[in-house]
C-alpha cells in the first residue's frame, strides 16, 4: 500500500442536467393500471361487455335496489379476474376485495366509479 495521493475520480457527467437527462427510471406496473388494462380489453369483447354495462351502471340497472351497489363492484371485479386469466401477476395474486377497489380506481380515472355517476344523476334530477 502506498502513501501517495491518487487524484479524485472524474464524474461521469458534467452537470447535474445532464445527469438528469442520462438518468433512467423504471416505473413498475400497479395493480391498477393492469386492471385498467384489462378494463379495455372487456370493453372490447363482447361477450364480457353487456355484463360489464349491467354491473358498471347500478343506477339503471333493472335486477339492482338501494343499497346493492357493493354486490355489483364484486361482480365487476369477478370479470375482470376472469377476464385476466393468469396473463396479469397482480391480479392473479390478490383477492376479490383488493381488485375491486382497483376496479373502482381504474374507474375514477375517467369519472366512471359509480359515487360519481351518482352524483351527477341527483344534479341532474335536482336541477330539472
Amino acid at each position: 500500500m502506498s502513501k501517495a495521493l491518487s487524484a479524485p475520480r472524474a464524474p461521469g457527467v458534467k452537470s447535474v442536467a445532464q445527469r438528469n437527462t442520462e438518468r433512467v427510471v423504471f416505473r413498475h406496473a400497479s395493480i391498477v393500471d393492469e386492471v385498467d388494462t384489462v378494463i379495455d380489453l372487456i370493453l372490447e369483447d363482447p361477450e364480457y361487455i353487456e355484463g360489464w354495462e349491467m354491473h358498471n351502471d347500478v343506477v339503471f340497472d333493472d335486477e339492482s335496489t338501494e343499497g346493492d351497489v357493493e354486490i355489483d363492484k364484486v361482480r365487476l371485479a369477478d370479470m375482470v379476474i376472469k377476464k385476466a386469466n393468469r396473463n396479469f401477476p397482480q391480479i392473479d395474486a390478490a383477492t376479490t376485495k383488493r381488485v375491486k377497489q382497483a376496479v373502482q380506481a381504474a374507474l375514477r380515472r375517467n369519472k366512471g366509479s359509480v359515487n360519481q355517476r351518482r352524483l351527477r344523476i341527483a344534479t341532474k334530477t335536482a336541477a330539472e
